[in-house]
């Protein structure tokens, strides 16, 4: 094995800005050749996978080399995703797009789009029931068994599992939705309901 002087490992070669500008140009030029003809850009050995233009070595290599770098820096990684989200959002909001897709307008002035709106509520319910399935559990059972109610804790109308407050409260939710089933059912029957919640004008 040959060792380096002193000398010889403390100098660095030291490239002009056109010997620079040269293997930019060069280094640019293989990574397109790699890339059109499907070979891995970073080792330009092996075949690189489908629609990728990594090899599965590479891509393993580099996805582990972010993950051990990442967890070195959490907190500053996470910082930085923080401002690039806030940032993205803030673009796509002034350009009157979407905050989480960014392809189609806002519902009704909201920041989502209606279906971004219906995944994120439909991922919030099953994010909020596996958290707090345990407790909801054992919260709703001991409510049931010392006759209290669901809601509140408050005691129970005879007879009933909730308050008087809490029932008079589903009572009138009952009749809403009631009244807006037969609204959109007067509106499919005479053609003027298109459906998820839009009507004709």
């Amino acid at each position: 094995m040959r060792v380096l002087s002193e000398n010889q490992a403390s100098t660095k070669r030291v490239l002009s800005e056109e010997q620079k500008a040269r293997k930019r140009e060069r280094d640019i030029a293989r990574y397109d050749w790699y890339k059109e003809h499907g070979i891995c850009v970073h080792c330009g050995r092996n075949t690189a996978m489908i629609n990728s233009i990594s090899c599965p070595d590479c891509s393993y290599k580099r996805a582990e080399k972010q993950r051990e770098r990442r967890q070195n820096n959490i907190d500053k990684c996470r910082e930085k995703d923080r401002i690039r989200c806030r940032e993205r959002r803030r673009k796509r909001k002034a350009a009157g797009l979407c905050t989480n897709c960014g392809k189609k307008t806002p519902y009704k002035s909201r920041a989502y789009c209606y279906e971004c709106m219906i995944k994120s509520q439909a991922h919030r319910r099953k994010y909020l029931r596996i958290k707090n399935c345990g407790v909801e559990n054992l919260r709703s059972q001991f409510f049931r068994e010392n006759d209290l109610c669901s809601f509140c804790g408050k005691p129970v109308i005879p007879g009933k599992r909730t308050c008087e407050k809490h029932y008079k409260m589903l009572v009138e939710s009952i009749a809403y939705a009631r009244k807006m089933r037969k609204q959109k059912f007067d509106a499919a029957a005479s053609g003027t309901y298109i459906g998820l919640g839009i009507y004709k004008q």
